[in-house]
């Protein structure tokens, strides 16, 4: 797991420099080495790996027309295949379509990789400040590492990212036409929603703060009120069976950091002027409702980094308004934070994407 590391370290050396002369170069190299990390991995690593390789190979023995048959009239449904190999509809179909195109499962990891990382550059460059930076944050956090091992979320994820833009033209209709598109790779997509609408209202000071107040007051309900309602939502979704059980993390604690020094350090008010930064703000004020919520179920948290995304915008956004002199200390002091950060989450991680390719010296 240490390639994880090296290439969030890469990222802070070379990101400012090139980004200096082009930042669409730097992107570019940025991207380049997201794709060779996510592609040159073994495809056995996760906790679902297993499921979804035999799926593949499942899915890619069905002729046509069993294919066909088995996707589900309603297209945001799970396709009428043999359990565990009930996926999305959508999933179905990009397998046996990867499939019919002699592409082994190793083929249908290239195609995430390569979907993936173009999609993470693509948001850097258009919506963020400093792109290298936002692609740094991304690669620190749990999102590169939730493509490794999710993969219908994280495709889910990639669409849900090329939508934005029509929330920033205010196009609703065409955002949630990309929403659906990607609800057929996975459902959970479907909290991304909810950004349009919170995307119209303006984030202040004082909203952030009772948003705060509101996730402490669920974060004290979270272990005696909240299984009850969850599990009445969740079977909504089929999923009543997921297992229940209030769980801190340090991805909770890094939301609440990053929150309070938004309201201790910058004003809050001025910096939503700006629409991209408004987005941001109202994305991280949602993500931290919702991660209280999401305590007592990790399935859930994990549906989170729809919102939680945003973070990586946000942060350039607020370094923005100070002094340069302090923006660089502060991006110097979120490399500190961060790359700590992700040795934490990888630390005694057992399973390695790397090592049955590269050999132990990763």
């Amino acid at each position: 797991m240490y390639v994880l590391l090296i290439n969030a370290a890469l990222i802070a050396i070379y990101g400012p420099i090139v980004s200096s002369k082009s930042k669409k170069v730097c992107v570019t190299l940025i991207g380049i080495q997201l794709f060779l990390l996510l592609a040159l991995r073994a495809e056995s690593y996760g906790p679902d790996a297993e499921i979804y390789a035999a799926g593949y190979r499942y899915i890619s023995s069905l002729t046509f027309s069993q294919m066909l048959g088995a996707l589900n009239p309603n297209i945001l449904d799970n396709a009428n295949l043999i359990y565990p190999y009930d996926f999305e509809n959508g999933w179905v179909v990009l397998n046996w379509l990867l499939a019919s195109l002699g592409f082994s499962y190793q083929g249908l990891i290239v195609f995430l990789a390569a979907v993936t990382s173009f999609s993470f550059c693509f948001f850097s460059l258009r919506y963020s400040d400093t792109p290298w930076f936002t692609l740094f944050i991304l690669s620190t956090m749990n999102f590169l590492w939730y493509s490794i091992s999710i993969l219908r979320q994280t495709l889910a994820l990639s669409i849900f990212l090329f939508g934005i833009i029509y929330i920033v033209k205010r196009k609703p209709i065409k955002f949630m036409l990309v929403i659906l598109l990607a609800m057929m790779f996975h459902r959970a997509v479907i909290l991304a929603a909810l950004l349009y609408p919170l995307s119209r209202t303006k984030m202040t000071k004082r909203k952030l703060t009772y948003i705060f107040i509101a996730f402490v007051v669920l974060c004290a309900l979270s272990a005696f009120v909240l299984p009850e309602v969850l599990k009445m939502i969740l079977g909504v979704f089929g999923k009543e069976g997921l297992a229940l059980s209030f769980s801190w993390n340090s991805l909770i604690t890094l939301h609440i950091v990053i929150v309070v020094a938004i309201l201790l350090l910058f004003d809050v008010d001025k910096m939503t002027e700006e629409f991209n930064a408004n987005l941001s703000l109202c994305g991280v004020a949602a993500s931290l409702l919702f991660c209280s919520v999401s305590l007592n179920n990790e399935v859930l948290a994990r549906a989170d980094e729809y919102l939680w995304i945003f973070v990586s915008l946000l942060i350039p956004v607020c370094l923005r308004q100070a002094d340069p002199r302090l923006a660089v200390l502060g991006k110097m002091g979120a490399i500190c934070l961060l790359l700590p950060f992700l040795a934490y989450q990888i630390y005694g991680t057992t399973l390695d994407p790397y090592i049955l390719i590269f050999g132990p010296i990763f």
